[in-house]
């Protein structure tokens, strides 16, 4: 048989493609290599399962369907969709950093959106065992780890109730799936959402909770995974909104925006590149910053590099790496090069937008903590990381329980 991928060493980012470039992209190349062979020909790379490949072999492009990273995303789902429930698939949403991202920096293969991956020693049957006590759980924060936690402790037999604050669930990947480029983020959401729908866990939207709530609901214990929030003020200096503000409200839309943006990026990675191809896209003159020796530094392991600075660039970004930010005054940043120590003044920008990374938002967890007799934290409410940490955190703290 002839398997037909393609890329090199001269574009990396085309080997283990992620949700930057459109799915089936190599479809026509397989196409026309099987017209032109007697093997069988394999299509491989960005095949959504299981409309998509049915439809590739049943069109005569290929004759069969590879995939590797949506068999680690999800290893039953071509058995949930001989049994016809293709809903229940753990789709993979190609952000490249469980997978591509740790094996290329010589870690263990590991998955954002399953757990077991890269786990298995310790996530087997056993670990899922009905609990010898059922009890009444509470979870409180219907993001990723909040509804995996939810998820397992279900599993396990116990009677779970969730609390969100917001009036949809999803946390934090609510906005990075409005940033260009990112739209695929929404299927981790909609697994987690459908799942605890399907096997019934209610889930309490638009509901701000508060310790006098959780304690008259006399719960047997309580998962509070109420995530992060932007660091509020990380630089010396008297600043604030509308004309400094963090890159979640860029993304709401909460304050307006001048058409000169300045984004001081300490983030280094998808998060911020994505807040300047959004701004960029709205016609802003935009100009990102940063102490890193390049942008997008941490998008290098995932296979994103190439393509997330071509967007941006393409676009009319403007990159400035090696300044460290010393002060903020006003709109004013006063800044230096990290080498020469020379001043930096950006003075000429209508808004600054701070990506800089968040703080755990754990003030209802220390109130509770003394209150209820077993508890648990996870995800960013710990310490704002990724969500293949809060997912496994929450499935820790579900078989916990």
């Amino acid at each position: 048989f002839i398997n037909v991928t393609v890329g090199t060493y001269y574009n990396l980012h085309l080997v283990m493609p992620s949700q930057l470039i459109p799915s089936g992209f190599t479809l026509d190349v397989a196409e026309q290599i099987k017209n032109c062979v007697s093997l069988p020909t394999i299509a491989s790379y960005q095949t959504d399962f299981p409309d998509m490949a049915e439809n590739i072999i049943a069109e005569g492009k290929a004759d069969m369907v590879g995939f590797v990273r949506a068999m680690i995303s999800d290893p039953d789902m071509a058995r949930k969709a001989r049994e016809g429930r293709p809903e229940d698939i753990r789709h993979c949403v190609r952000d490249n950093k469980g997978c591509v991202g740790r094996i290329n920096q010589s870690k263990s293969l590991g998955c954002i959106q399953n757990p077991q991956i890269g786990h298995e020693p310790l996530t087997g049957e056993e670990s899922m065992a009905r609990a010898s006590e059922k009890k009444r759980v509470i979870v409180i924060g219907a993001g990723p780890s909040g509804m995996e936690a939810a998820r397992v402790a279900h599993e396990r037999g116990h009677d779970v109730t969730v609390y969100e604050k917001e009036e949809t669930v999803g946390g934090q990947i609510n906005l990075i799936d409005k940033r260009p480029g990112r739209e695929a983020m929404s299927g981790v959401v909609r697994y987690l959402k459908h799942t605890l729908d399907k096997i019934g866990v209610p889930v309490r939207t638009g509901t701000v909770v508060t310790p006098e709530l959780i304690l008259s609901e006399r719960p047997d214990a309580v998962v509070v995974a109420t995530g992060s929030k932007p660091i509020d003020k990380p630089y010396p200096g008297d600043y604030g909104p509308p004309t400094v503000i963090n890159g979640q409200d860029a993304v709401k839309g909460t304050y307006p925006i001048g058409e000169n943006v300045l984004i001081i990026d300490e983030d280094g990675g998808g998060r911020s590149m994505a807040t300047a191809e959004m701004l960029a896209e709205q016609g802003k003159k935009v100009t990102l910053i940063t102490s890193d020796l390049f942008i997008g530094i941490e998008l290098a392991p995932r296979g994103e590099l190439y393509l997330g600075r071509q967007r941006l660039l393409q676009k009319g970004v403007t990159f400035a790496p090696d300044i460290e930010v010393l002060e903020i005054s006003g709109k004013q940043v006063r800044a230096c090069d990290i080498y020469t120590r020379k001043t930096l003044l950006f003075d000429e920008h209508d808004t600054v937008v701070l990506e800089v990374g968040n703080a755990a938002d754990d003030a209802l967890y220390q109130q509770l903590k003394k209150e209820v007799r077993e508890i648990y934290r996870t995800g960013d409410c710990v310490a704002p990381r990724g969500i293949d940490m809060a997912i496994i955190e929450g499935r820790n703290a579900g078989e916990g329980l």
